[in-house]
């Protein structure tokens, strides 16, 4: 139930993140220090409060779903009496009332920075490093740098550099190495850019969030679109618990609900709820989405840096429109990064691997993308694009492969050796084609310790290991649930997405150009209906 309702209110609320966990890489023995840049995701909590006492975290905040529900239930005849007179002015005022207090302890100023002295729950002194050194432990949390996540990239360079330095100085290593994953990628980026440290010998990207999160890119930017397939798909894979019985005439179970979308899928019919959708957030998204943002999640530069460049400047006109000179400052903070970091990705890589560093990345996919986005069907994570977290690989929707025209070209370049045995991905467009990994039925915010600590300490341990190094790891791999490995995928591997394709790809799905006209009568009328309303409301 706490799952079916988050996803309502996610829809309602217009709200979405970019989910990044607390698990890391392993830094142990002879190899030189790994710090894992975590992404987003440290608790927060008021100064003068204990940190250990998790009452006293603002975030994160554990929102009972009694009182989730309570949001909807409470308000649902706003909701009601707008669809039906099309007036969204009061709906707008109680959705920014709502999100205004859910954020109200953790939103910045207009400076981007903490207001009411709230910090992150760190701990970065010489005896903790200290006692993670003597321990000789291959812990993956031994080298983990947690921030404040809210803050620009920037705003933590100075405390990262000095941790890495006395991790340094503590272990008596001369040379290190970096991973950033999601968020942390952003900040990976940030270091190489101000430092240039010689003594930086590789980086590896992990769910790369330096060219954008999808999701959050579309909702600073106003561009949401809720797409049939995908949202049927995110269902398909996940799991509620549901068992609720309506009065004796059925009992709703995840496997009734699935049926259910798939058939109105079939018939177009979730076509038209997503258009009804759409139709809501286009007619209330110029109004709720900038005073929202700017009081939530708009108010974090940190958020800020995973907009991706084809969202950043709509999203800073629809946000800061008409409010330019108030917030100056911080459309400056957010500015200097866009411009440093988020438009010179590949130069900055250049520049490091110039001086001798070595990047690799590690990307995920075969997850469905969240279905608020017009890119929902995306070959991804979930959250990042492989086209985004690869720095620009060719890749497919999900419902689709490369066609014998586009292989047979390949071939003839000798680029098909960087194709996916699933044909749905080309690496060779990607700036790190031969030193990316891409690693099929895995999430973005999960952490696969047996398959990842391998790859990464073959990684820290071999000079120049690249895709034909070992093996065992070859450019694609995918994800064994079982044995929480990676290993060389093969086209029989079977993600959700190809098991999704494979059950829906049926008589009925192939009838649906039967019920498209009748789709068109239905949104011709709900538009007519709509305007009809605008016009005596």
């Amino acid at each position: 139930m706490k799952r079916t309702v988050a996803i309502i209110l996610a829809f309602i609320l217009v709200v979405g993140t970019a989910a990044a966990g607390f698990t890391s890489f392993a830094s142990a023995g002879d190899e030189m220090p790994l710090i894992y840049i975590a992404g987003y995701g440290c608790p927060i909590y008021f100064a003068d409060t204990d940190p250990d006492d998790h009452n006293n975290w603002i975030y994160p905040v554990v929102k009972d779903s009694d009182q989730i529900l309570g949001y909807v239930t409470e308000n649902k005849d706003i909701l009601i009496d707008a669809i039906i007179t099309q007036d969204w002015s009061e709906f707008d005022d109680k959705l920014y009332e709502i999100m205004s207090d859910m954020f109200k302890d953790l939103k910045l100023g207009k400076y981007g920075m903490p207001v009411n002295n709230t910090i992150p729950d760190v701990d970065y002194s010489d005896n903790h490093i200290r006692s993670r050194y003597l321990s000789g432990s291959s812990d993956p949390n031994d080298w983990e740098y947690h921030y404040d996540w809210r803050l620009d990239p920037f705003d933590n360079m100075e405390q990262l550099h000095d941790y890495i330095q006395r991790i340094l100085r503590i272990t008596g290593k001369t040379e290190y190495a970096i991973a950033g994953r999601c968020l942390g990628a952003n900040l990976a980026l940030a270091y190489m850019e101000k430092y240039k440290d010689p003594a930086l010998k590789k980086v590896i990207f992990y769910a790369s969030a330096a060219q954008g999160v999808n999701p959050i890119g579309e909702i600073f930017s106003g561009k949401l679109n809720i797409n049939a397939d995908s949202a049927e798909l995110l269902l398909y894979n996940t799991e509620f618990g549901l068992n609720y019985d309506l009065g004796g005439f059925l009992t709703v179970t995840d496997e009734v609900l699935r049926e259910i979308v798939t058939d109105l899928n079939n018939i177009c019919g979730l076509d038209v709820a997503a258009f009804c959708i759409n139709n809501v957030y286009h007619n209330i998204y110029k109004d709720i989405i900038p005073r929202t943002m700017r009081d939530t999640l708009g108010s974090f530069p940190g958020y800020w840096s995973m907009v991706g460049n084809e969202y950043y400047d709509d999203a800073k006109a629809l946000i800061f429109g008409g409010l330019e000179e108030e917030y100056s400052e911080f459309i400056k903070r957010i500015d200097h990064f866009h411009e440093t970091v988020g438009l010179r990705n590949d130069e900055i890589i250049k520049e490091a691997q110039k001086r001798g560093t070595e990047v690799f990345n590690i990307v995920k996919y075969g997850i469905p993308m969240y279905p608020v986005s017009e890119r929902g069907k995306d070959v991804g994570d979930g959250f990042c694009t492989v086209r985004d977290a690869s720095f620009g690989a060719a890749a497919c929707k999900i419902d689709k492969t490369f066609n014998n025209r586009y292989l047979k070209k390949a071939a003839q370049d000798g680029t098909d050796k960087y194709i996916s045995p699933d044909k749905r991905i080309d690496a060779s467009t990607s700036f790190l084609r031969d030193t990316t990994w891409f690693v099929n039925n895995s999430v973005h915010d999960d952490f696969y310790i047996k398959g990842d600590e391998e790859l990464i300490h073959l990684i820290l341990q071999t000079e120049g290991f690249n895709i034909n190094t070992d093996e065992r790891y070859p450019q694609y791999l995918f994800y064994d649930e079982e044995n929480d490995a990676f290993r060389a995928q093969v086209s029989g591997d079977y993600s959700v997405v190809d098991t999704w394709y494979e059950a829906t790809d049926t008589l009925a799905r192939k009838m649906r150009p039967f019920f498209r006209p009748f789709y068109f009568i239905i949104i011709a009328f709900i538009k007519l209906v709509s305007l009809r309303l605008r016009y005596y409301t």
